[in-house]
């Protein structure tokens, strides 16, 4: 083992970090120890890399709380890039997928900037229609309130 800090996983909601240290320090000093509050997993830094092997082979499967401990070397954090946001987003925010470059109008559409004849904005149901398609029973287009 190269390193000297262990992911340490399936850790039960109640594991205090005080748990882990009492845990690990059976197998050699521990430097440090961070559980991820609400994720099930945390991280112990033991002294050196042996103390670390010691206690990833003693303690990899074994019952904590009722849970089988995940035990294994810790992983460098792995480089983020971009602004946040939602996952499937593009690194670095920018424009949402499926926008042109350089604005405009989208394909097909007319000049003038109007909508085509016939055609609501945003689609869908007209305001003030019902969901379930139609007229109310006896009603005609257009507001007529007399019946056939």
């Amino acid at each position: 083992m190269q390193g000297s800090k262990l992911y340490v996983g399936n850790l039960d909601q109640s594991v205090t970090n005080q748990d882990l240290q009492d845990l690990f320090s059976e197998y050699g000093e521990v430097k440090e120890v961070n559980i991820m509050e609400g994720k099930g997993f945390g991280f112990v830094e033991m002294s050196n890399p042996s103390e670390a092997e010691t206690a990833k082979e003693a303690l990899d499967g074994s019952d904590c709380k009722g849970l089988t401990l995940k035990v294994d070397e810790a992983r460098p954090p792995r480089r983020r890039e971009g602004g946040g946001g939602p996952p499937g987003r593009r690194e670095g925010g920018g424009r949402p997928p499926g926008r042109r470059e350089g604005g405009g109008r989208p394909p097909g559409r007319r000049e003038g900037g109007g909508r085509p004849p016939g055609r609501r904005e945003g689609g869908g149901r007209p305001p003030g229609r019902r969901e379930g398609g139609g007229r109310p029973p006896g009603r005609r287009e257009g507001g007529d309130s007399r019946r056939y």
